[in-house]
């Protein structure tokens, strides 16, 4: 059956490129010189698609080539899909190079860490076509939507063991214990956990009090100590309020003293380690954005 009685022809997008060209140049030879080629090439190439369509898409003569009326209308859609193909071409390589798309980041410390801030402003700088969505939330749930591909990587403290995830240690963050103004220890530049060991705590019940909950536990206990703490049911904002309204002291990392608090101060724990802050992924994620990101963290993190 011929192909212009109703089978559908395969196109050889090279002949299709070549035809447009030919339509274009309105001669065989000036396109193939366009596309470095034979004349002959073209011509047999563009004699085939005719073939396989059923329909003269030229008239030729002396002179070179007129366009026929059924080529005019079959060329001009092919040029569209032409420059539609091409679009999609340059949309995968630059997705592919993660200079398109999206990056999804799941944080559990403040973004007045110096290194996850100084990173994703670097980040969205040098791609500023990939979206970058920052949540937060407690690292439990990160992790889930990790496994869930809902996120691309989580910032969280300490160096979580995940069976199907990758982690890796990227900075650290000195301990504070957070004082009213008033406080005796509050002119202090440091404290020791004797000085504040029978003080009074507050936690948050959200994240991450349960963490500095137990924190404080294990830390006093070394010196014999049972802490009073007692849990709020507030976020980190309210809860710093209600240290310097004299509710009790509480413990937070480096990155959270960028924030000023009325009537409130904030002292380095002598001899206490750094907190580890890591970052957590899938390695079955292939999200361009996400490696590019991981290697922009992982140079910043050895100036």
């Amino acid at each position: 059956m011929m192909a212009g009685e109703g089978t559908n022809p395969e196109f050889d997008l090279r002949s299709l490129r070549y035809a447009v060209l030919a339509a274009e140049h309105g001669s065989f030879r000036q396109a193939a010189a366009t596309l470095g080629v034979r004349s002959s090439v073209v011509s047999k190439r563009v004699r085939s698609l005719e073939d396989d369509l059923g329909v003269s898409l030229f008239e030729r003569h002396s002179r070179g080539l007129r366009v026929t009326w059924a080529g005019r209308r079959f060329l001009d859609r092919v040029d569209l899909i032409m420059v539609e193909l091409d679009y999609a071409a340059k949309t995968a390589l630059n997705a592919g190079r993660g200079m398109h798309g999206y990056l999804r980041v799941g944080i559990f410390s403040s973004l007045g860490s110096l290194l996850p801030r100084e990173a994703i402003t670097a980040f969205r700088r040098r791609h500023p076509r990939v979206h970058t969505n920052v949540r937060e939330g407690a690292p439990r749930f990160h992790i889930a939507k990790l496994r869930e591909r809902r996120l691309d990587i989580a910032l969280v403290s300490g160096i979580p063991v995940v069976d199907d995830c990758d982690a890796e240690t990227f900075w650290s963050e000195r301990v504070f214990v957070a004082v009213p103004a008033r406080h005796a220890l509050a002119d202090e530049p440091s404290v020791t956990w004797n000085q504040i060991s029978e003080s009074r705590f507050i936690v948050s019940c959200a994240e991450p009090g349960p963490e500095i909950h137990d924190y404080l536990i294990q830390r006093l206990a070394d010196l014999g100590q049972s802490p009073s703490i007692s849990r709020q049911d507030v976020g980190r904002e309210n809860l710093m309020h209600m240290v310097s309204m004299g509710f009790g002291l509480t413990l937070t990392s480096e990155s959270a003293v960028a924030t000023s608090y009325p009537g409130l101060r904030f002292l380095p724990i002598e001899g206490e380690k750094p907190l580890p802050f890591s970052a957590v992924w899938s390695p079955c994620n292939d999200n361009p954005a996400l490696r590019r990101f991981l290697s922009l963290m992982r140079t910043m993190s050895k100036h």
